[in-house]
């Protein structure tokens, strides 16, 4: 008697022209999404519920087509000449891929002279979650070209890596190199970090003196608010920073510095972003008093992430007009490795939105809420700042706002809260989640106040 043949489970047919369909969305909502995470009319909770998870559906679709799918259409897309946008696809969906690793191929595509191609396969290692990355990206960083080395230390930061021994090869590099180990010595011994940001801050480099200023902020260095304060005069982009830091972490004395920048025309624009982050009630009476004298958006959106203004009619009407620039591929590009473009990531240039501010229904509503805030409280969107508040206005506020806030957690969390807003929400959110174990006081009191560790 013959033996029934045992049946062995057939991989179904691949549909070629579904797997097509997966690659154009996913090439098309990624760009859109990026551009998302700078948009000043969308919310994180907005895009959790829509336009991530559309995404991450397109790119599930193309991972699990395995390596027929990784073969014909995946692989052919890293070998140069393709969009930002396309490169960052595919190389997600191979990362992503349930039957081979394909890091080392990711890896060797690198050292192709492709700017796009370099981009997209960074961003796509900086967004993966597979924890064997770092770890490669560190072996490859020594040989690395100055420009992938800028790249793969920008990488590493975003994965909270500390490149060990690789930073000391660093020492005289190209400025874009030496900024990016700056950054990268976050998370190394405080003993390193002290020395790179002490370097950094007297560099003839204003990208390096940046990056040393951020760095220095996040680890609670004495010698970073030095900066700050000497920043808040200087015309580089240490300026918008240190006006930041001395907004939401500073003395009394510091605000009212920062205040005081609001008469300098130069500086006016980067007070009236900085000042909406304090929190404080002089900052609110500071930008209500330019409400009065001219009917600045700019002016109400910081006003209203301290009051809770609302911002709709009849205190804000819309014009009709569209003044939301968005980012271009370009710029999305420079995000992931440039250091010079980074500072963008903390504190987005500020910019005048299209709605009209009624002035007097702004000060009718000013006249009878005022009185719920004292001097000395700090307040979000109307609110006493805490854990909740922080949490709440991290899912709420415009997308623009969240790099700042998040700069500002990590550094009163003294590292334990490290947000990235340029990461998948799902690990954003379990990032947040280390917010509840902050201390209530140090969300209200001066940096200074916070021992560097």
């Amino acid at each position: 008697m013959a033996a029934t043949p045992i049946q062995v489970p057939r991989r179904p047919a691949i549909v070629w022209s579904v797997v097509d369909e997966h690659l154009s969305e996913a090439s098309f909502l990624w760009v859109q999404w990026e551009r998302l995470l700078d948009a000043t009319d969308h919310s994180f909770a907005e895009i959790v519920e829509d336009d991530e998870p559309r995404l991450l559906a397109h790119l599930e679709g193309l991972a699990i087509g395995g390596q027929p799918v990784a073969h014909k259409r995946l692989l052919p897309l890293l070998e140069g000449g393709e969009e930002f946008r396309t490169v960052c696809a595919a190389a997600h969906a191979l990362l992503e891929a349930p039957d081979r690793d394909w890091i080392g191929v990711i890896l060797e595509r690198l050292q192709e002279d492709d700017e796009a191609l370099r981009q997209g396969l960074l961003r796509a290692l900086e967004l993966s979650g597979c924890p064997d990355i770092s770890t490669a990206l560190l072996q490859q960083l020594p040989e690395a070209s100055p420009a992938l080395q800028t790249g793969i230390l920008a990488v590493l930061r975003h994965r909270h890596t500390h490149p060990g021994d690789a930073l000391s090869r660093m020492d005289g590099a190209t400025s874009n190199v030496s900024a990016a180990a700056v950054r990268a010595a976050t998370f190394a011994p405080l003993s390193l970090v002290s020395e790179f940001v002490r370097r950094g801050l007297t560099s003839d480099d204003a990208s390096v003196r940046l990056a040393a200023l951020e760095t220095g902020l996040r680890r609670g260095l004495p010698i970073a608010w030095q900066a700050c304060r000497a920043a808040r005069e200087a015309n580089g982009p240490e300026v918008r920073l240190g006006l930041l830091a001395l907004s939401v972490g500073g003395t009394a004395r510091d605000l009212k510095h920062v205040v005081a920048a609001l008469d300098k025309p130069a500086l006016q624009t980067e007070a009236l972003w900085a000042l909406g982050f304090s929190g404080k009630l002089a900052a609110a009476d500071a930008l209500f008093s330019i409400l009065q004298a001219e009917a600045s958006s700019l002016a109400a959106e910081s006003f209203s992430a301290i009051t809770g203004l609302p911002l709709h009619p009849p205190f804000v009407n819309d014009t009709g007009e569209d003044t939301e620039t968005g980012s271009t591929d370009a710029s999305i590009e420079a995000k992931v490795g440039d250091p010079t473009a980074a500072i963008e990531c903390i504190l987005a240039p500020p910019s005048i939105g299209a709605g009209h501010v009624d002035s007097g229904k702004v000060e009718q509503w000013w006249s009878h809420a005022r009185g719920r805030f004292d001097a000395e409280s700090r307040y979000l969107y109307g609110h006493p700042c805490s854990v909740q508040s922080l949490l709440s206005a991290l899912e709420s506020a415009p997308m623009r706002r969240r790099a700042a806030m998040a700069f500002e957690i990590a550094i009163r969390s003294q590292g334990h809260c490290l947000i990235e807003p340029r990461l998948w929400a799902a690990t954003q959110h379990r990032q947040a989640q280390e917010l509840r174990k902050v201390r209530p006081r140090n969300l209200v009191v001066a940096f200074e106040a916070l021992q560097a560790s």
